[in-house]
C-alpha cells in the first residue's frame, strides 16, 4: 500500500472561501484524465450545485469536447450525491449476496416516519384487544401501578419511535438491559458502566414497556415491514455498517470504476458515516487514486445529529493539508471584524485555562483546548477583489452594528432602523436574511415587526390557509353533511366564500357523490385548484406540491375513500415542507442551520442571546472505544466489557462478527474524582464548540452588512465603600469564569476586557 500522503488530502475551507469552485476544479481535473470521479456532499441541493458548476467549467472553449459529451451521456463518469445515496447504492448491490429483501421504498424518514409510527400504533391498539395480548397489558399496568400518572398513548409513541430510530443491534442491546438480569463485572469502573446502561436504557423505551409488550411491537415491526415492503434508514445504515466491518470489499461494488472521491462538507460526517466510507477510501489509497477531504472545523453544527469533528481533525495528520483562509464573500471590515472576535475570545479562554483546577474544571480545560485546536487557523484575509459595498446608495461606507437591547419594544425599534438604513443604501427586502437559533424565534421576530412581509425558505402544507380549509371542510363532512351548514358557520367557510372559492368546493366534493377511484380524486382537487390559482395566485405553489404529493399516495390505493385521504392529510401531507422562492418584497427568515452554505448582502441576527458555555447532559450512545481510552481501562477491563456487551447483544462468544460495540448512557458532571469525568468533559467541549460555531456560521453570511443584537441585562445602582451609587456595569470586576452568554461575552468584547 502507498503511503496515505501520497493521494489523501485535506481541504480546510473557510466560510466564503470558494470551496465549491475549488472542488469543482480538483474534480475537472480528474476528468479530463479519463479518471471517473465520486463527489459526495451534505445535501442534495449540494450536490445538485456541484454537479452544475463541474458542467459549467467544463464547457469552457480549452477543454477538449469529448470531456462535456462524457458528462453528459455517461453516468457513471461523474457521479454526485448524499452520502444517504451512497449508503442506499451499497444496500442495492450487496443485499442480494446476503438475501436480504431489495424493495423500491428503501428509505423511511422525516414525515414518513410520524406516518410509520401512526399506523403501528393503531396495529397495536388492534392488537392488544385480544384476550392474550390485553392480559399483558393489565400486567403491565399492574406493575407499574406505583405512578400517580400513565399515558399509554406516549409511552408508546416514544417506544415505537425507538424501534423505528435504532438500528438492531442497539435494540437487541435495550431489551436486554431492560428485560433481563442486571449485568455484572468484577471491575468496578466497568461495573459502573454497566449500572448506568441499564438506568439509561429505560430512557430510550420507558420501563412501563414489558417483556411481553417488548415482543408485541416487535412482531408489529417485522409486519408492517413485509406488508409496506418498506425498510428504514437505520436498517440500510446497520446493515452496510456490518458489510463495512466484516467484508469490505463488497462496499466498493457499485464503485470499482471510481478514481477519485470527493467528500464535502467532511466536518459533519459521523462515526458510522466513516466506517462505511473507510473501505472505499482504503481501496482509492492502495492503487494510489485521489481522496479529496473537504470541510470547515469551525463550521460543525450538527453534533445533534451525531457528526464527528474530532475524526475529522485527526485526518490533518495522514494527509497533505491545504488551508483556505481567504474570504472572497464579505466586506473587509466584517472579516476584521470575526478576526478581532475570535482572537479576543480565544485569548480569554486561554487565560481561564490556567487559572483553571484540573480536578475541578476538567470540562472548562478540555473545552479550551478543543477550541483553540478548531480556531487555530480562524484568521481569514480579506479577498484582492474589491467588493462593491452598497449598489445606488448614497454611502459606501460598510455597514457592522453591534447592539444590545433591554425589552422587545427596544429591539423593535433596533430593526426597524436597521431595516430603513439599508433601504436607503439600495438593498433590496429579498438580500436582507433574519438568522435565528431556533424556530420558535420566527414567530416571535415576525410579532416584533407585523408590518413587515418576513417570510420562511420552507413552509409546511399544513399552514396554507386554503388547503387546510379544504381539507377541515372534508374531515367536517365526514362526520356530518349538516356540520357545514351550522350555526355558527365554520370559519374555513366562511374563508372559502370570502375568496370565492365555497361554491367551486361545494361543485366539486358536494353536488354528487364523492370520487371512488385514484384518477377521479385527483381530478377532483385539480379541479379546485384551477378555481383557486385566479383567486389566491399566491398559493398555486402549495397546491402544485399537494397534487403531486397526493397523487403518490392515490397511486397506491385501489379505491381510496375520503378517511383514508384525511388520514393521510393528517398523519404525513400536512407535515410536507415546500421550497418558497422569495419575492423582491419579502425578507428571508431562516434558522442558522438552514443558512449554512447560503449568503446574502445583509444578515441581522436579532437575538444573539443563547447560552455560549450552557450544555445539558442527556442519555445517549457511547462506543465502547471511546468510553474505554476517556477512562484508561486497562486491556483486562475492555475485554471482560466488551464481552459482556456481546452477551447482551446475542452474539455468540465465537462467531467473529465485527460490529461497532456500544452503550447507552447518561453522563452527568462528576462531584471529586468522578471516573467519567473525561466523557463530561468531551460532551461539554462539543456542545459549546457548537454554540461557538452557530455564530460563526451566522457572521459569516453577509456580503456588505452585518448587524448583531443581544440581550442586555439593565444596569442597576449599588452601593460603593464610599457611600456613592455606581453602575454595576462599571464597578463590578470581570467575572472570572467563563461568560455564560452573549450579553456578558460581547459587552466585554466591546469594553476590550477579554
Amino acid at each position: 500500500m502507498t503511503s496515505g500522503h501520497s493521494s489523501l488530502h485535506l481541504l480546510i475551507a473557510s466560510a466564503g472561501s470558494g470551496k465549491t469552485e475549488r472542488t469543482a476544479q480538483e474534480a475537472l481535473a480528474s476528468l479530463m484524465q479519463n479518471k471517473p470521479v465520486l463527489a459526495i456532499t451534505f445535501t442534495r441541493k449540494a450536490a445538485m450545485e456541484l454537479h452544475q458548476r463541474i458542467l459549467s467549467l467544463a464547457t469552457h472553449s480549452d477543454h477538449p469536447p469529448y470531456l462535456i459529451k462524457n458528462l453528459l451521456f455517461d453516468d457513471s463518469y461523474l457521479l454526485t450525491g448524499t452520502i444517504d445515496s451512497l449508503i442506499r447504492q451499497i444496500y442495492q448491490h450487496t443485499a442480494p449476496f446476503l438475501g436480504l429483501p431489495v424493495y423500491q421504498d428503501l428509505i423511511v424518514e422525516g414525515a414518513d416516519i410520524l406516518q410509520a409510527q401512526q399506523q403501528l400504533l393503531r396495529s397495536l391498539w388492534k392488537k392488544l384487544s385480544h384476550k392474550r395480548h390485553y392480559a399483558a397489558l393489565r400486567q403491565a399496568i399492574h406493575t407499574y401501578q406505583s405512578e400517580n400518572r400513565l399515558s399509554l398513548t406516549q409511552v408508546f409513541r416514544k417506544a415505537l419511535w425507538t424501534l423505528l430510530g435504532e438500528s438492531p443491534i442497539r435494540l437487541r442491546l435495550l431489551k436486554s438491559l431492560l428485560t433481563g438480569p442486571a449485568p455484572i463485572s468484577p471491575h468496578p469502573k466497568a461495573q459502573l458502566l454497566l449500572k448506568n446502561a441499564t438506568e439509561t436504557a429505560g430512557k430510550f423505551v420507558p420501563d412501563f414497556i414489558t417483556k411481553e409488550l417488548y415482543s408485541i411491537l416487535e412482531e408489529l415491526l417485522r409486519l408492517y415491514r413485509q406488508e409496506s415492503r418498506t425498510l428504514f434508514l437505520t436498517d440500510l445504515q446497520y446493515v452496510v455498517e456490518l458489510v463495512a466491518l466484516n467484508a469490505p470489499p463488497l462496499v466498493g461494488l457499485p464503485y470499482r470504476h471510481i478514481r477519485h472521491l470527493l467528500l464535502d462538507e467532511a466536518q459533519d460526517t459521523s462515526l458510522r458515516q466513516w466506517r462505511i466510507l473507510s473501505p472505499l477510501m482504503e481501496e482509492l489509497r492502495g492503487s494510489g487514486q485521489l481522496i479529496h477531504i473537504v470541510g470547515d472545523p469551525k463550521q460543525s453544527i450538527y453534533a445533534w445529529r451525531q457528526a464527528d469533528l474530532r475524526y475529522f481533525l485527526g485526518l490533518q495528520h495522514q494527509a497533505h493539508t491545504t488551508f483556505l483562509p481567504a474570504n472572497y464573500r464579505s466586506q473587509r471590515r466584517i472579516v476584521s471584524y470575526n478576526n478581532a472576535f475570535y482572537l479576543r475570545l480565544l485569548k480569554y479562554i486561554q487565560s481561564l485555562a490556567q487559572k483553571a483546577k484540573i480536578k475541578q474544571d476538567l470540562h472548562k480545560v478540555t473545552s479550551a483546548a478543543y477550541i483553540q485546536e478548531v480556531y487555530k487557523h480562524h484568521r481569514q484575509k480579506p479577498s484582492r477583489k474589491k467588493i462593491s459595498p452598497f449598489g445606488n446608495g448614497a454611502s459606501r461606507t460598510p455597514l457592522l452594528r453591534v447592539r444590545g437591547y433591554t425589552t422587545s419594544a427596544d429591539l423593535g425599534r433596533l430593526l426597524r432602523r436597521a431595516l430603513v438604513l439599508l433601504k436607503k443604501r439600495g438593498i433590496p427586502s429579498n438580500e436582507i436574511a433574519f438568522l435565528v437559533r431556533r424556530n420558535d424565534d420566527i414567530t416571535y421576530l415576525r410579532q416584533l415587526l407585523p408590518e413587515y412581509n418576513l417570510q420562511v425558505t420552507s413552509y409546511e402544507l399544513g399552514r396554507v390557509p386554503s388547503l387546510y380549509a379544504v381539507m377541515d371542510l372534508l374531515a367536517l363532512f365526514q362526520v356530518s353533511s349538516e356540520a357545514l351548514e351550522g350555526s355558527p358557520q365554520p370559519v374555513s367557510r366562511l374563508f372559502l366564500e370570502y375568496h370565492g372559492l365555497y361554491a367551486p368546493f361545494v361543485e366539486v366534493f358536494l353536488r354528487g357523490p364523492l370520487p371512488e377511484t385514484p384518477l377521479a380524486w385527483w381530478k377532483a382537487f385539480h379541479t379546485l385548484s384551477h378555481v383557486l390559482r385566479q383567486n389566491l395566485p399566491a398559493e398555486s405553489l402549495f397546491w402544485e406540491a399537494f397534487l403531486d404529493r397526493l397523487w403518490a399516495f392515490l397511486e397506491g390505493q385501489v379505491a381510496p375513500t375520503l378517511p383514508a385521504i384525511l388520514t393521510w392529510w393528517e398523519e404525513k401531507g400536512a407535515e410536507i415542507a415546500v421550497e418558497v422562492p422569495l419575492t423582491p418584497d419579502t425578507y428571508p427568515v431562516l434558522t442558522i442551520h438552514k443558512a449554512k452554505g447560503l449568503a446574502w448582502d445583509a444578515v441581522i441576527i436579532p437575538f444573539a442571546n443563547w447560552d455560549l458555555f450552557d450544555y445539558r447532559a442527556s442519555h445517549k450512545w457511547y462506543t465502547l472505544s471511546r468510553v474505554a481510552k476517556a477512562l484508561d481501562f486497562s486491556s483486562s477491563e475492555r475485554d471482560y466489557l466488551e464481552d459482556v456487551v456481546r452477551s447482551l447483544v446475542g452474539f455468540p462468544p465465537g462467531a467473529g462478527i465485527a460490529y461497532q460495540a456500544e452503550l447507552p448512557l447518561h453522563i452527568k458532571k462528576g462531584i471529586g474524582n468522578d471516573p467519567s469525568a473525561p466523557i463530561y468533559a468531551e460532551d461539554y467541549a462539543t456542545a459549546i464548540l457548537e454554540n461557538l460555531n452557530l455564530h460563526y456560521v451566522a457572521t459569516t453570511r453577509p456580503r456588505q452588512a452585518l448587524f448583531i443584537y443581544y440581550k442586555a441585562s439593565e444596569e442597576k445602582s449599588c452601593a460603593a465603600s464610599d457611600g456613592t451609587k455606581k453602575s454595576r456595569a462599571t464597578s463590578d470586576a470581570p467575572d472570572p469564569s467563563f461568560p455564560s452568554t452573549w450579553n456578558q461575552l460581547h459587552k466585554r468584547l466591546q469594553n476590550k476586557t477579554l
